[in-house]
């Protein structure tokens, strides 16, 4: 089988990491976005690779679109493979 690349936003805290509880397994590289949680993060990848997972953290803020780049470019570099998307996000402007 082949190893699924995964990318969380807002992956340190709530649903996010209760997402990435839930796939970390060591079928899997999860790259974890965080904005202001960096020690959260930092707990919940060593909580993650206890489990097998290959794990990344990047620090980005989504309202920048520079840095929602950045994610990207991130994973690419660390995942070294396709990564596919199951959603995009699209600020709402008023």
């Amino acid at each position: 089988m082949e190893i699924q690349k995964i990318i969380i936003t807002g992956g340190a805290t709530r649903i996010g990491a209760a997402i990435a509880e839930g796939l970390a397994n060591d079928k899997n590289q999860i790259t974890i976005h965080y904005n202001k949680s960096k020690e959260k993060a930092e707990k919940l990848k060593k909580n993650l690779e206890r489990k097998g997972s290959r794990i990344f953290l990047i620090k980005a803020n989504l309202n920048k679109i520079f840095e929602l780049n950045k994610i990207i470019r991130f994973a690419n570099l660390k995942m070294k493979g396709k990564i596919g998307r199951a959603h995009v996000w699209t600020p709402v402007t008023h």
